[in-house]
């Protein structure tokens, strides 16, 4: 059986839905690490590139074309590379040196 894409399965309305919960969740996770721990932007440059370029993707190329997808896989990379940044930089703060996470 194929896989059916997310557009067609759904409306677009869940589809909305779906990118403004996933935008939450992004932002409910990594605003804590940033304003509790380490204070380093790079993990929410990451992330806010990533949704720009999920929002792009929608709203600029035409749907269903190769360059959506392409943006859309960029997108999702950069954003689960924000969250990574935020985890090691979150953890570096956890072993109480002193200035250990000021050196990603």
């Amino acid at each position: 059986m194929p896989v059916v894409p997310i557009r067609h399965a759904a409306g677009e309305g869940a589809q909305w839905v779906f990118v403004g919960v996933s935008i939450a969740m992004g932002i409910t996770s990594l605003l804590p690490g940033y304003l509790r721990r380490h204070r380093h932007w790079q993990g929410l440059a990451s992330f806010m590139v990533g949704v720009s370029f999920l929002l792009a993707a929608k709203f600029v190329t035409p749907e269903g074309s190769y360059i959506e997808g392409l943006m859309m896989i960029i997108g999702a990379v950069l954003i689960i590379i924000g969250h990574i940044v935020n985890l090691v930089l979150c953890k570096r703060c956890m072993t109480g040196k002193p200035n250990s996470a000021a050196h990603f």
